[in-house]
């Protein structure tokens, strides 16, 4: 409404009519809502100035995927990326942590296709033809996820260009949940995890019936270091702020999560600037101030026997930024060296 509003001001000193951009939930005639994305702008009749604002929509499928899926494919990994592609693999959207697998920005990469960040790729799916390469690989699997053959993630082992170098991932393509038939062929039928994740498929109406035209996927480095912890329940949604029965404003919630990033920020800064000052103190302590602890130990400072000063082990809290509720790598509450 706001927006509308807002839209309403005549334009001036020759500026052009203010567009508008709306993303709502709006109730559909069977049940439910969905979300709906209108763009216009503001349309002044000729001669008696009266105001409309003329607007074209189209409803957007949001993604469906519970946390149990993640943790049966691996979980979270500590070098990684999550992207939503096309069916066939155009790059819609990604996380800043692209850059670290393939050296280039979010902005480099969308627009792009997949295939262009393989070896050998090109900007496109590879020819049908062409049945063993990688590229053929993960171009199968996108058809499959897409056709709705399979409701199970789909994991394909690929490599990708970073720069002069060649770096080894998984892809896990997650296929998407839109119908009532993916909550009842779920497979292990007698799982607890399943029937949780099979009652998150059949109540929510994220996606309104409307056929989803994009894939989630999880590009994980290989790697022997162990995944993160997955702090939410199996059956809770990894979208859950877009759901369409969600009770707070989105609005509200992207302005928290920007306060909130804000916050992380500065955290992040004030621990580095912190670190830098606890090493001028160490190395001042290692040319005879006194005696330090091991490496990366935090606490307070005691005396020990020799009169030296020797840093005392502990514990420190998880960042503020893991404790608030829908983070998924630490569990509130938890502490790690």
């Amino acid at each position: 409404m706001r927006e509308l509003k807002d839209s309403t001001h005549a334009p001036v000193d020759g500026n052009s009519l203010r567009k508008v951009h709306l993303v709502f939930r709006i109730r559909r005639k069977s049940s439910g809502y969905v979300w709906i994305e209108c763009n216009g702008r503001l349309h002044i009749e000729a001669g008696k100035g009266r105001k409309a604002v003329i607007l074209s929509g189209r409803g957007l499928a949001v993604p469906t995927l519970p946390w149990d899926h993640v943790a049966r494919n691996g979980g979270l990994s500590e070098n990684e990326a999550w992207m939503k592609v096309s069916f066939d693999g155009l790059i819609l959207h990604s996380t800043s942590t692209i850059h670290d697998l393939v050296g280039k920005s979010v902005d480099k990469v969308v627009g792009q296709s997949i295939f262009a960040l393989m070896p050998g790729g090109e900007n496109g799916p590879p020819p049908h033809h062409d049945q063993a390469s990688a590229n053929a690989r993960l171009a199968s699997a996108f058809r499959t996820a897409s056709s709705g053959e399979t409701v199970s993630a789909l994991t394909v082992r690929l490599q990708l260009l970073r720069y002069n170098n060649i770096v080894d991932v998984t892809t896990v393509i997650y296929p998407p949940r839109s119908t009532d038939v993916a909550a009842s062929s779920e497979a292990d039928e007698d799982s607890p995890i399943s029937d949780a994740s099979r009652r998150l498929s059949v109540s929510s109406s994220s996606s309104g019936g409307i056929k989803p035209s994009s894939l989630i996927i999880q590009i994980k480095v290989n790697s022997n270091a162990p995944n993160k912890q997955i702090a939410h329940s199996g059956s809770t949604n990894v979208f859950e702020e877009l759901e369409t029965t969600r009770g707070t404003s989105w609005q509200y919630e992207l302005h928290q999560l920007r306060l909130l990033n804000r916050r992380l920020k500065e955290d992040i800064s004030g621990a580095k600037a912190k670190g830098k000052k606890t090493g001028t103190k160490k190395r001042k302590a290692e040319n005879g101030l006194g005696e330090m602890g091991p490496p990366g130990s935090a606490g307070t400072a005691s005396t020990g026997s020799g009169g030296g000063v020797r840093m005392q082990d502990s514990f420190t809290a998880a960042p503020r930024h893991q404790l608030t509720p829908g983070f998924g790598l630490i569990a509130p509450g938890t502490y790690y060296q």
